[in-house]
């Protein structure tokens, strides 16, 4: 049997008997009833109709891309391979159209400032490693220093502003936030989060119509594979418009650095490069039977929410296979570019001696670690206790230790 984590606790089996949904259950059967009523229709996941509400919502059409061709794809994938419930439908017709609608808002803003897109995006720090690697930890740590610029929650989920004289952004966040962890309490263990924290800027790449924050809580295999493959240059330069144009309406110094993190770099690296040429990037390590397990985890218990049909198996299956690729990549585009400004960071190192690997980051980079920014590190890390009651066992997904080490030639 796999030994659990050293810093996780073991949730419910998948296969457990448990009342954890019971909320999604009972939403589940309340929109049927309303759509079989009349009283409100079943919303449409056709890449039309999800058009034209984000549409009428702006008052103006989006640009044509290649995005349409990824909504297109995604919406057969949701209707062919998610399984979604009457909730998980729901859930995705609201969060593709508010995607949608902010590539509207962008485009609109971008028309009406054209100087954002002059702005530098000076050297930035680039965190690189696979989903549950300990990015977030680390991310969070360097968000800690005001000499950074971070992404903050409801800036990833909502990226544009909504244009009314009052920032709702934040607001509507805590809403959704406490919605789905009243939908599946144990979300807030795998990945606890909240308005205002910094966060990976998987939303980013979801304005854009790709990654993973629609494979990460859907089962939608056909998607995922496209955006592996896809041409995925105009995706970042997107993604370097959007750090621009926050970095505008935050009004940050044109020459301060954002610290960046997102598993979804591990899988392109070569157009990330292309976006931020200048980039410093950390490179972090976690031993990778821990990491399959963990992502399998959160991507299971993201999926169970919104579809009645998960098979944890086959999760594990994916997320191994994922991590594979992930892995393959990142080797090869630093073989191939050996003299990036690059440093590999330990998971368990930061663990044991997390203030040893900022002194260890801050003389990579160049820059001092001042006392009061490593104060607010060690309270931001007394504070942080939720991901400690992640548990997880690679059994519950169809997964061994030796399995997972062999498919990395371990």
């Amino acid at each position: 049997m796999a030994t659990l984590a050293p810093d996780q606790t073991r949730l419910d089996a998948p296969s457990a008997r448990d009342d954890s949904l019971a909320a999604a259950r009972f939403i589940d059967r309340m929109l049927l009833n309303v759509w079989r009523s009349g009283m409100s229709p079943r919303p449409s996941l056709s890449p039309g109709a999800l058009v034209d509400h984000a549409v009428k919502a702006e008052g103006r059409a989006p640009a044509p891309g290649d995005w349409e061709e990824r909504l297109a794809i995604l919406t057969r994938s949701l209707a062919e391979e998610a399984q979604l419930s009457p909730l998980g439908r729901a859930i995705a017709f609201g969060q593709i159209v508010r995607k949608i609608r902010c590539r509207i808002r962008a485009e609109e803003q971008w028309e009406r400032d054209p100087s954002i897109l002059d702005r530098p995006v000076e050297r930035p720090l680039v965190i690189v490693g696979q989903m549950r690697s300990g990015t977030t930890r680390l991310h969070r740590l360097l968000a800690q220093d005001p000499g950074f610029i971070h992404t903050r929650a409801y800036e990833t989920m909502i990226p544009v502003p909504t244009g009314g004289r009052l920032e709702t952004r934040p607001l509507t966040v805590t809403a959704n936030l406490l919605f789905l962890r009243a939908l599946n309490p144990l979300l807030a263990a795998v990945h606890p989060t909240g308005p205002f924290q910094a966060e990976e800027e998987f939303g980013f790449h979801a304005m854009s119509i790709f990654g993973a924050q629609f494979e990460g809580q859907w089962q939608v295999p056909a998607f995922a594979r496209h955006c592996e493959t896809c041409d995925r240059d105009a995706v970042y330069a997107e993604f370097r418009k959007t750090l621009q144009t926050i970095a505008t309406v935050r009004g940050e110094p044109a020459d301060k650095p954002w610290v960046l993190k997102a598993p979804q770099f591990t899988q392109d690296m070569d157009a990330l490069h292309e976006a931020l040429p200048d980039a410093r990037y950390l490179f972090l390590r976690r031993d990778l039977a821990q990491v399959v397990g963990s992502s399998a985890s959160l991507a299971f218990q993201q999926a169970r929410v919104q579809s009645r049909h998960v098979d944890p198996h086959a999760v594990g299956a994916e997320w191994l296979r994922k991590t594979r690729l992930r892995h393959d990549r990142v080797d090869d585009f630093r073989a191939r570019h050996p003299d990036i400004e690059a440093l590999d960071v330990c998971f368990d190192e930061v663990g044991r001696d997390w203030r040893g690997q900022m002194r260890r980051i801050y003389a990579f980079l160049g820059r001092d670690l001042d006392t009061r920014v490593v104060n607010a590190m060690e309270s931001f890390l007394g504070k942080s206790k939720a991901h400690h009651k992640h548990r997880y066992r690679l059994e519950d997904f169809g997964l061994t230790e030796e399995r997972v080490r062999a498919a990395f030639g371990q």
